[in-house]
């Protein structure tokens, strides 16, 4: 890394200045994708949340309808 460094240190101005500006457009490109990346997991994993919470929501309906279904007693008579 140092030595490429050092060869672009050693190139004329306006070289330096190209490449410079690419290398900038490539690294601000790997941060934007690297943000993409995390707001698109974040927004999978909400998505992934809310379908467990309506899968969750629909057993917890079905147990309450069978167990009233057959007169289950939750009262605790100890």
């Amino acid at each position: 890394m140092l030595k490429r460094l050092n060869d672009i240190a050693s190139f004329p101005d306006e070289d330096k200045k190209h490449i410079l500006y690419t290398l900038d457009a490539l690294i601000k490109n790997v941060k934007l994708k690297a943000i993409y990346n995390s707001y698109c997991t974040s927004y999978l994993n909400q998505n992934k949340l809310r379908e467990l919470s309506k899968e969750i929501n629909v057993c917890i309906f079905s147990f309450i309808n069978s167990a009233i279904s057959t007169n289950i007693n939750f009262s605790s008579s100890r």
